[in-house]
């Protein structure tokens, strides 16, 4: 079974320059807990999460944005 931490991408502007960022986090918790500061910091209102599920084989990944000021998962899916 594939155990991994959740990983966290979204694009940031940085300099003049916009950039991928990466960040992983312990757990989906924390994720959760830090994605209205992720959104804000994303420079197209978007974030990408990407992690694993107790028991399921494979990678979840899904995609998540604002709306009305909070975050909203608007894709979820099977890699």
């Amino acid at each position: 079974m594939s155990n991994f931490k959740p990983e966290v991408t979204f694009k940031e502007r940085e300099f003049g320059e916009v950039k991928t960022k990466t960040e992983r986090f312990s757990t989906y918790r924390e994720v959760l807990k830090n994605m209205k500061s992720l959104l804000e910091r994303s420079f197209d209102d978007e974030v990408c999460v990407s992690r694993s599920r107790r028991g399921e084989w494979g990678e979840w990944f899904e995609r998540w944005s604002l709306r009305q000021g909070k975050p909203y998962k608007y894709k979820a899916t099977w890699l």
